[in-house]
């Protein structure tokens, strides 16, 4: 029985999944591609062996690979808010936040509360069900992932890249995802093989880069592959553990 490896369905996971849904690399794995916040319950649920989940969700009883993932510093381009220009962020202000990424959610509470000290409005949203013209009604509003590259600018709007607010206020990288497994096992499997798809990919980005059908622009697609870093450090998991702490300081729900 193939392994059940799942992650979310967004671009910055194909250096990843692209040699093995190609067959490039040979591997004995099924692959399953949902939103994050969906993986999460997959591998909760025990219907993924391995999910590269949101890394609050990499927590005991799951084992997480402290060597590969997805973290960023000075940007990460794919979890944006974005503020209205003629609105100042305050408590009064209402965000809108969308419901598929944990992390994202308690990272923006973080840096609000931490950051610019103001405890504004949050409201959920579905970005399956929810149109970008709806969204712009608010004071501001959390994207993530695909939709981030496909705007990153919107009229009216401030683009502020996450990675780069919490690294300017923490100097420190953030981690955004985790592969995770309740079976150590599991994880000593997939390590070698997600290393060999990673170099790989980085090998042949214009191949992997022109698999991409969408509205972002190809040069705009390898800086975001050059952006992101998946291979961890130490530091980042400085980052990750500082995060952690902060979560539990301002009493943040992230299940």
């Amino acid at each position: 029985m193939p392994l059940r490896i799942g992650a979310p369905s967004f671009y910055n996971t194909l250096p990843f999944f692209y040699p093995i849904l190609q067959k490039k690399i040979d591997a004995d794995v099924e692959c399953i591609f949902e939103v994050p916040t969906r993986i999460n319950e997959l591998l909760t649920s025990g219907e993924l062996d391995v999910g590269l989940v949101s890394s609050i969700h990499a927590q005991p009883p799951f084992h997480a690979l402290p060597t590969i993932g997805i973290g960023a510093s000075q940007e990460v381009m794919s979890v944006n808010l974005y503020a209205n220009n003629e609105v100042v962020c305050s408590d009064e202000s209402i965000i809108g936040i969308t419901t598929a990424s944990k992390t994202s959610q308690a990272l923006l509470k973080v840096l609000c509360y931490h950051a610019l000290e103001i405890h504004p409005t949050f409201v959920p949203f579905d970005p399956k069900e929810t149109s970008l013209d709806t969204l712009k009604d608010l004071d501001g509003f959390l994207l993530i992932g695909d939709a981030c590259l496909e705007h990153p600018t919107i009229a009216g709007f401030t683009t502020i890249d996450l990675a780069t607010a919490w690294y300017t206020n923490t100097d420190l990288p953030f981690i955004f995802a985790l592969f995770a497994s309740p079976e150590q096992k599991h994880l000593e499997f997939v390590e070698p093989l997600l290393q060999h798809c990673l170099d790989w990919s980085m090998e042949h980005i214009d191949e992997v880069i022109a698999s991409v059908h969408s509205k972002v622009p190809p040069e705009m697609l390898a800086r975001y592959f050059r952006t992101l870093e998946y291979r961890l450090t130490p530091q980042h998991f400085q980052g990750l553990h500082l995060f952690q702490e902060l979560i539990k300081t301002y009493d943040i729900q992230t299940s």
